[in-house]
């Protein structure tokens, strides 16, 4: 992870990722996250 991937998430986290939608978001993001990785390793 990135430093600005890092303070993103950061800020993201911060600004209250209570919220059911952002919670969504953000599982969202590191499913695509995975699928990246697991992606450049083949």
């Amino acid at each position: 992870m990135t430093a600005t991937t890092a303070k993103r998430i950061e800020r993201v986290t911060a600004s209250g990722a209570g919220t059911d939608k952002e919670r969504q978001l953000m599982e969202e993001k590191e499913d695509i996250l995975m699928e990246l990785i697991s992606t450049l390793r083949d």
